[in-house]
C-alpha cells in the first residue's frame, strides 16, 4: 500500500510539474497535430514544405511532427493514403500549433479498397498488437450479412471464437471475461446480441479498432488476455450525410452532419431486427406469441474547443427473448462517455475521460398473467461501474513520449436476486449488492533510436472491497468456518499489485523486425460460468476475501518479414503466459442466486503457451491471408484431476483461418473464408450408477474428451453500381456454412428410451447452410 500511496504523490507531482513547466508560453519549434475525423491521431501523415516535392518526414504515434521555426512564412502540406490532402499558410511568428483534420476519400474505398489488404489487418511494431480497419471490413463473409466487427478478429492468429451463436472469444488461452472491450473508453460487459449471433457494434459507427494480445500498454489494464480498443466515428461537421443497410433479419440507418458547421457535429445510428415480425405472421399461434429482437442505438456529439476536442458518446442496447408467454428473458448494455483531449502546447497534451456503464439481464416466469394465474417472477442481475481516466502525454523529443496518469473506477454488483410475489411457487431472495472501488496509477515511456524502439511502463493497481454486508470465510474445500459484517463504505479487504510492462522492436532491416515482450496484468472482475458456453444469464463477481486478483505474466517474442515490393508480408510470435489465482468449479457447482457462491469454487494456477503465424498478400486483384495457430491451456486446480494439469475449455491445439478476396472489377468482388479449429476439451460421463433408483452419471476426471472438429466455409459476393448524384450503393450476396457442416454446439448425454440402462449422447447443432442478402447504401 505504501507504494502505491508514493506512485500516487509521484504521479500528482508529474502532472503539477508539466502543467507548470509547459503551460508559459516559450519560444518553441512549430508542432504539427494531424488527426482523421474522428479526432484519433493519424500515424505516418506525409509533412510537405511549400510544396508536394520533397517530404519534411512523417508524424508519429500521437499524430505529431515537429517543425523548426524560421523566420519565413511556408505554405505546409499535409497528406496521408486514403484521405485528402490539406494545407495551410503557416506564420511562426504569430502561432506555434496547427492542427489539421484529414477526410477521408469516400470514392477511395471502392477503387482501391482491395488493392492494400494492410489497410485492412495492419500489424504495428508492438507485439501483440493488431490494428483492422472498419471501413474495409465490408468484405469479409458473416452469418446473416451483418457485419460484425468481433467476427472478423476472429480470422487472425491467437483469437478464437467461442463458437456458433456466441459472440465471446477467446485470446492466447484466456476466457471471454479475461478480455477488456472498450468502446470510446468505456468497458462493455456483454458484447453479444441475439444469443450471440450478434454482436453488440453497429460496424458503421467505428472509426477504429486495436486488439492487443496480452502486452498492453500501461495506461490500460484490469483484463489478463487481451485489449479490444473501439473508437467511434465523429459526424461530418461540413454537410449532412445518410448511410443504411436493409438485411434479411435486421437493418440499421445512420444519420450524421453539423451542428455548427466546422465547429461541432453529431452522430446518429439505429438498428434493429424484425425477426418478431416474421413470427407473427405464423398461423401457429405459440409461435406468434414468442418474443425474438434486438435493437441498439449509438450517438455522438463532438466538438472542436481551444486546443483541443471534447465528445460525448451514448450506446444503448437491448435484446428481448419470450417463449408462449411463459419465459422471458431480456438484456442490454447502457454507457454513456465523455472524452476531453487537450494540446497545451507543442510538447504537453492530455486526455480526460469520464463514463457510465451497465449491464444487466432480466428472467421474467409467468409473463402471461390473468386473474386466475397471478403469479410473477422476475429475476434481475447486474453490473455497474462508474469511471475517471486523466492522462499527461509529454514529448520529449521527436524520439521520446513519456506518460503518466490515473484511474479509479467504482463497481457496483448485483450477483441475483429473486423477486416473486404472493402466488408465485418462489420465495423472494434479495441478495446484497457488492462495491469496490479500483485506483490506478501508471507512467510509461516510448523511445525510439535508430532502428531500435523500446516501451517501458509500470502500472500500479490498488483494489478495494467496500461495505456493508455480510462477508464469509471459507476454508481450501469451501466449508464455511467464519462471517464476519462490515458497514457502509468499510473497507473489507484490498488488493494492490504493481505490474511493469516492457516491448522492445529491432529493425534488422527495412523488411525485418525483431519484437520481444513482457506484461503482467491483474483482474479483480471475474465471470463465473462453468457451462461452457457463454450467454446472457452468466454472473459477474469481484474480487473478494475470498476470491484473489487474478495474475497473469506473459513472455514474447517475435518476427515480423515484408517483401520488398511490399507485396507479401509473414508474421510469427511465440508467447508463454503462466497465471495466478485461476477459477474453476466443484463437480455440479450452483452457481445461480446462490448466497454462498464461493463456496462452489475451486482456486489454482494455469500455464498458456503458442505459436503463431499470419502471411498476407497485399497487392493485386487476390488479396488475403492464412493465418495458423498451435497452441496450449492448462489449469491445475486444487481438487480437481488429482491435483494435476487439466486442458482447459478454451483450449484448442489447432487454428486455422483462409480469407481470400478477389477484386473482379470495379463492380464485383468475390471473398471468402475458411476457418477450421480443434474441439473444445470437455468433460463426458465415465460410468453411471443409481441413487434411491435414480440414474446419476459419474464423471472421472475434467475436460478428458473433446467436441469434433469445427470447420466452416464462407462465401460472398458484393456488386457495387456506378455511383448516381452522389448515391452510393452495393449488394452482398453471401452463403454462410456453404457445404452444410454440422458443427457441435453442444451434446447431451440422456437415458435411452428404448433400454433404460443404457445412455445416449445428442450432438446440438445451430447451423448448417444460411443464405443471406444486404443492401448497402449512402448518400
Amino acid at each position: 500500500m505504501t507504494t502505491v500511496i508514493k506512485m500516487f504523490v509521484f504521479s500528482i507531482m508529474m502532472i503539477t510539474i508539466f502543467n507548470f513547466s509547459y503551460g508559459q508560453n516559450q519560444t518553441s519549434p512549430l508542432s504539427i497535430k494531424v488527426l482523421n475525423e474522428s479526432n484519433i491521431p493519424i500515424e505516418g501523415a506525409i509533412i510537405f514544405l511549400d510544396s508536394l516535392g520533397k517530404s519534411l518526414g512523417s508524424t508519429d504515434a500521437t499524430g505529431s511532427y515537429i517543425i523548426k521555426k524560421t523566420n519565413k512564412s511556408h505554405r505546409i502540406y499535409i497528406s496521408n493514403v486514403g484521405y485528402t490532402t490539406d494545407s495551410v499558410d503557416i506564420d511562426s511568428t504569430k502561432r506555434s500549433i496547427y492542427i489539421f483534420t484529414l477526410h477521408p476519400l469516400h470514392n477511395y474505398l471502392d477503387t482501391v479498397l482491395v488493392k492494400n489488404i494492410n489497410q485492412i489487418i495492419k500489424d504495428k511494431p508492438l507485439i501483440g498488437l493488431t490494428s483492422l480497419d472498419m471501413t474495409k471490413n465490408k468484405y469479409i463473409p458473416v452469418i446473416f450479412g451483418e457485419q460484425d466487427v468481433l467476427k472478423s478478429i476472429q480470422l487472425l492468429p491467437g483469437i478464437k471464437s467461442a463458437g456458433d451463436g456466441n459472440s465471446g472469444f477467446y485470446v492466447r488461452g484466456g476466457n471471454t471475461d479475461q478480455n477488456l472491450i472498450l468502446y470510446d473508453e468505456a468497458p462493455i460487459y456483454n458484447a453479444s446480441h441475439l444469443l450471440g449471433f450478434f454482436s453488440t457494434f453497429n460496424a458503421d459507427i467505428i472509426q477504429s479498432l486495436n486488439v492487443y494480445k496480452g502486452d498492453l500498454p500501461a495506461n490500460y489494464g484490469g483484463r489478463l488476455s487481451s485489449l479490444v480498443d473501439i473508437k467511434s466515428k465523429d459526424g461530418d461537421n461540413t454537410k449532412t450525410n445518410y448511410s443504411g443497410s436493409i438485411g434479411l433479419i435486421s437493418s440499421h440507418i445512420n444519420i450524421d452532419g453539423p451542428i455548427k458547421r466546422n465547429k461541432s457535429s453529431f452522430y446518429l445510428s439505429a438498428r434493429r431486427t424484425y425477426v418478431d415480425a416474421l413470427l407473427k405472421l405464423s398461423s401457429d399461434t405459440s409461435i406468434r406469441k414468442n418474443v425474438l429482437n434486438f435493437y441498439d442505438i449509438n450517438a455522438k456529439l463532438s466538438f472542436k474547443v481551444k486546443k483541443g476536442n471534447l465528445s460525448f458518446s451514448l450506446y444503448k442496447g437491448r435484446d428481448n427473448l419470450g417463449l408462449n408467454n411463459q419465459f422471458g428473458l431480456s438484456w442490454g448494455n447502457t454507457l454513456i462517455s465523455g472524452n476531453y483531449s487537450h494540446w497545451q502546447n507543442y510538447k504537453l497534451s492530455s486526455i480526460t475521460t469520464i463514463y457510465h456503464t451497465s449491464y444487466n439481464y432480466l428472467i421474467n416466469l409467468d409473463m402471461d398473467k390473468t386473474p386466475t394465474n397471478p403469479s410473477d417472477v422476475q429475476i434481475l442481475s447486474k453490473i455497474s461501474d462508474f469511471g475517471f481516466k486523466h492522462e499527461k502525454q509529454l514529448k520529449f523529443h521527436k524520439n521520446q513520449i513519456f506518460y503518466v496518469g490515473l484511474s479509479s473506477i467504482y463497481h457496483r454488483i448485483t450477483p441475483g436476486s429473486i423477486y416473486a410475489n404472493q402466488y408465485a411457487n418462489y420465495n423472494t431472495l434479495i441478495q446484497p449488492k457488492k462495491y469496490s472501488l479500483e485506483n490506478n496509477l501508471w507512467i510509461a515511456d516510448n523511445i525510439t533510436f535508430g532502428k531500435y524502439s523500446v516501451h517501458l511502463g509500470l502500472r500500479a493497481s490498488d483494489f478495494m472491497i467496500l461495505g456493508p454486508g455480510i462477508f464469509y470465510d471459507y476454508d481450501n474445500s469451501g466449508n464455511l468456518i467464519d462471517s464476519s459484517k462490515h458497514l457502509h463504505r468499510s473497507i473489507v479487504k484490498n488488493y494492490w499489485n504493481l505490474e511493469p510492462r516492457f516491448t522492445f522492436n529491432y529493425s534488422i532491416t527495412t523488411n525485418i523486425n525483431i519484437k520481444l515482450g513482457y506484461a503482467r496484468n491483474t483482474q479483480n472482475i471475474h465471470l463465473l460460468n462453468n457451462t461452457g458456453v457463454s450467454t446472457p444469464t452468466d454472473i459477474w463477481l469481484s474480487s473478494t476475501n475470498n476470491i484473489k486478483p487474478e495474475i497473469a505474466d506473459q513472455y514474447s517474442m517475435g518476427i515480423n518479414i515484408t517483401s520488398t515490393n511490399k507485396t507479401y508480408d509473414f508474421t510469427s510470435e511465440l508467447y508463454y503466459k503462466k497465471l495466478e489465482n485461476q477459477i474453476d468449479y466443484k463437480n455440479g457447482a450452483d452457481l445461480q442466486i446462490n448466497t454462498y457462491i464461493e463456496s462452489q469454487l475451486l482456486y489454482g494456477k494455469g500455464k498458456t503457451y503458442g505459436w503463431e503465424n499470419i502471411l498476407k498478400k497485399n497487392n493485386g486483384k487476390l488479396t488475403g491471408w492464412i493465418s495458423y495457430t498451435y497452441s496450449r491451456s492448462m489449469k491445475k486446480i486444487m481438487g480437481i484431476n488429482n491435483d494435476s494439469y487439466y486442458p482447459t475449455f478454451q483450449d484448442r491445439p489447432n487454428e486455422l483461418s483462409i480469407v481470400a478476396i478477389y477484386k473482379s472489377n470495379n463492380k464485383w468482388t468475390y471473398s471468402s473464408t475458411f476457418i477450421y479449429y480443434t474441439g473444445p476439451a470437455v468433460t463426458y460421463p465415465s460410468a453411471k450408477y443409481t441413487i434411491d433408483g435414480i440414474y446419476v452419471n459419474y464423471y472421472s476426471g475434467r475436460n478428458q474428451n473433446r467436441y469434433p472438429a469445427y470447420h466452416r466455409l464462407d462465401l460472398s459476393a458484393t456488386y457495387t453500381p456506378l455511383t448516381k448524384r452522389n448515391y452510393h450503393s452495393s449488394w452482398t450476396f453471401g452463403i454462410f456454412n456453404a457445404y452444410g457442416r454440422e458443427n457441435t454446439y453442444k451434446i447431451d448425454f440422456i437415458k435411452d428410451p428404448n433400454n433404460p440402462n443404457k445412455t445416449i449422447a445428442r450432438q446440438t447443432a445451430l447451423f448448417r447452410f444460411i443464405p443471406t442478402i444486404t443492401y448497402n447504401f449512402k448518400f
